[in-house]
């Protein structure tokens, strides 16, 4: 069929049955004139039903897919307990062998609503642990070990150190489960790409574990935390290092090579060096602080109303902040913002690289649910302030030689909780921020990367590739934690003579 530019000038001749366009040659003259007025007319309701699909708002609540499930405190305990059980025994880690899962393509999210819980919550490989409520007191967790994460690997010289992806955010705990001797509260022995973020910790919280029956704790090489208040003391252990951000801990003891504080109430005191002098009267390594955080904003997570709808809650950025965002009496932000879900696409596991586009076309924010997601193209999200929001460590494979994620020039988006994973084609890199590589940005209102992790290789039986990782193109781009691993180990083994390479982490 052709259509001319200004088909309401069309002439149709009751003589010859025929549509003509002025201006036209006598060639484009069409016959059937009655079956093109009828599909002039569909076409017409199509377009219209096409702006108005557009429009239409997102189910709120939305069709959650089965890689996530949502606990009520109504919910009986050993439903809870057999649900969370039957994740970790798949993408657990420590036993049977250890760091099994540590490569899964399975992923899971697990948010409990407002109320109160006494479950033991493993959290393994690919699993993360929400609450739903607006201050993370409104979910709490008060019996036994409540959410947790062992050590990948009860043989202390291997430990915490491959257990990553995976994280916690927005409940509190009362936990006083004992671990060994002297060690009770909340668990969380990990490494990198396991954030603990906006929990509320009513005992101690330990970032290591000891075996018993070893003569040394496992080795562990975090890690990240923000957002969070520990009551008690903070225990690292055998934490190489650790990186802690706008939170507020009782204390901090048992520092190694390096730890870094930033905005955290009750943090040590700064110095340099971990000579065996200064260690034996401190008992602290080196120790980097700062008083204050010069510009964050908090990592977008999400809330559930009295109602059943849920919300994307969109801190604003704070400057020269300490402490936890969400104890602040005051005002965060003017730019605080919450999105009714009705603006916001939840993916379902098998969504096209296509069809969450078509959604950030129309400026929605997207929620990516727990899954792996090939994509032949990039998600591009082109629209100021748009978030893209990952569950469950959602991982996006560059399939096409193209990047994972592109930023427009474009200011105040948040790309979140995503693992970006190479392919076998060559790509340039797995997230692109910025299009001219002249945009200023705006102090403002920064763009955002919170618990982005990316790696070139792991998963794979072949060979992958990127020549980097993350491109930073635009100014005024702030990263809040980030793991950019070139794989040392893959599910087939170490990595030798230079396979899966990447040159550049971040530019």
């Amino acid at each position: 069929f052709f259509f001319h530019p200004a088909p309401s000038t069309a002439r149709l001749s009751p003589k010859t049955s025929f549509l003509h366009f002025p201006g036209t040659p006598t060639l484009s003259a069409y016959p059937l004139a009655n079956m093109l007025q009828n599909m002039a007319l569909l076409l017409t309701v199509l377009a219209l039903g096409g702006a108005e699909a557009k429009r239409r708002p997102q189910l709120n609540p939305p069709q959650w897919p089965s890689t996530v499930t949502i606990f009520s405190p109504d919910d009986e305990l050993d439903d809870i307990q057999s649900k969370v059980d039957a994740a970790y025994k798949v993408n657990g880690g420590s036993e049977h062998p250890s760091e099994h899962g540590q490569f899964s393509n399975q992923r899971f999210a697990f948010l409990f609503k407002p109320g109160e819980y006494s479950a033991n919550v493993p959290v393994g490989y690919y699993t993360q642990v929400l609450g739903l409520g607006k201050s993370p007191d409104d979910v709490v967790f008060s019996g036994g070990k409540g959410p947790y994460s062992e050590e990948a690997n009860f043989n202390a010289s291997v430990g915490a150190l491959d257990t990553f992806w995976r994280s916690a955010e927005n409940f509190k705990t009362t936990s006083t489960h004992a671990w060994w001797d002297g060690a009770t509260g909340m668990l969380w022995a990990v490494s990198q790409a396991a954030p603990l973020r906006r929990v509320h910790i009513t005992d101690n919280l330990l970032l290591f574990q000891y075996v018993p029956g070893y003569d040394f704790a496992g080795f562990a090489s975090g890690g990240f935390v923000a957002d969070i208040q520990v009551d008690g003391a903070v225990q690292s252990g055998s934490q190489q290092q650790f990186f802690t951000r706008n939170s507020q801990v009782g204390s901090w003891t048992q520092v190694n090579w390096n730890m870094v504080f930033v905005g955290v109430e009750g943090a040590p005191v700064d110095h340099c060096g971990s000579s065996s002098e200064l260690k034996a009267a401190t008992g602290l390594g080196a120790v980097t602080a700062v008083d204050r955080t010069p510009l964050i904003a908090e990592k977008p997570y999400i809330s559930m109303e009295d109602n059943g709808k849920f919300t994307l809650n969109i801190p604003g950025p704070r400057e020269d902040s300490t402490g936890p965002a969400w104890k602040s009496t005051e005002k965060l932000s003017a730019a605080d913002r919450t999105v009714d879900f009705s603006r916001v696409y939840v993916t379902q596991p098998n969504d096209t690289a296509s069809i969450i586009n078509k959604h950030l076309d129309m400026g929605l924010d997207v929620v990516l649910t727990p899954a792996v997601y090939h994509l032949s193209e990039p998600l591009r999200l082109n629209f100021e302030d748009q978030v893209l929001l990952g569950l469950g460590l959602a991982t996006l494979v560059a399939s096409n030689g193209k990047p994972c994620i592109i930023v427009g020039d474009v200011d105040g988006v948040r790309v979140a909780g995503v693992l970006l994973q190479a392919g076998k084609k060559p790509t340039t890199s797995l997230l692109q921020w910025g299009v001219s590589g002249s945009h200023p940005g705006k102090r403002e209102n920064p763009g955002f990367m919170h618990d982005v992790f990316a790696r070139v290789g792991g998963p794979d039986y072949h060979e992958v590739r990127a020549e980097l990782m993350v491109d930073v193109r635009s100014g005024n781009v702030i990263g809040d934690n980030l793991w950019l691993w070139r794989a040392d180990h893959t599910v087939t083994g170490e990595v030798y003579n230079m396979t899966n390479p990447c040159s550049t982490g971040l530019m």
